[in-house]
């Protein structure tokens, strides 16, 4: 049966993410988790702005498994309005034959550091309604799909990009990424500002 068919392909895909991931580590809440202290060596610097769309979809494995970029290397792929509105889109932009989602972050720096602070240090109020709404939205439509997903967090995952990758149905870890909720250092929880 096709469901069956494709619990098995997502269990055979998931193993091999799990074979090809250097380490796994767990979120512990409430702080930052720095699970390498190699974290900045090697690294290179920020890519320039690119010309392409930033929420980039690539089909691999025989059009089964679609590679999720989220595509803002220069910001560190912080959540902006268009990335978002791909979420939101982005079952659509699937092909039909996708079993199983792969998100990750573009570059090697983050898989995403959530808020866009220079970008909202300039919206309106009504901007910024608009912005915390998308964000949540994001996230609730990431954990709805009907297509199973994994998070491969590359690097830096803060704020949004942490309850992204939490909304997925699976997370790998690499060994230089860090996990945090900055908002719970100002007394706050997240999506609150």
């Amino acid at each position: 049966s096709e469901p069956g068919r494709a619990r098995w392909f997502f269990r055979s895909v998931t193993w091999k993410m799990l074979r090809w991931s250097r380490r796994f580590t767990s979120l512990r809440s409430g702080r930052c988790v720095s699970v390498s202290d190699r974290a900045t060596n090697g690294r290179r610097g920020f890519a320039g702005e690119s010309p392409q769309p930033e929420l980039l979809v690539t089909s691999v494995k025989d059009g089964m498994v679609a590679l999720v970029e989220l595509n803002r290397p220069s910001r560190m792929n912080a959540l902006s309005f268009e990335m978002g509105a791909g979420i939101l889109n982005l079952e659509a932009q699937l092909p039909s034959t996708a079993r199983a989602i792969v998100m990750t972050g573009a570059g090697e720096k983050a898989f995403s550091t959530g808020r866009d602070l220079k970008d909202s240090k300039s919206h309106t109020d009504e901007e910024k309604v608009k912005y915390l709404k998308l964000a949540r939205d994001t996230v609730l439509a990431a954990h709805a799909s009907k297509i199973p997903t994994v998070a491969a967090i590359n690097g830096f995952a803060f704020g949004w990009g942490a309850e992204m990758a939490l909304a997925c149905d699976l997370r790998v870890v690499y060994e230089d990424a860090t996990l945090c909720f900055p908002e719970t250092g100002l007394g706050i929880f997240p999506g609150a500002m």
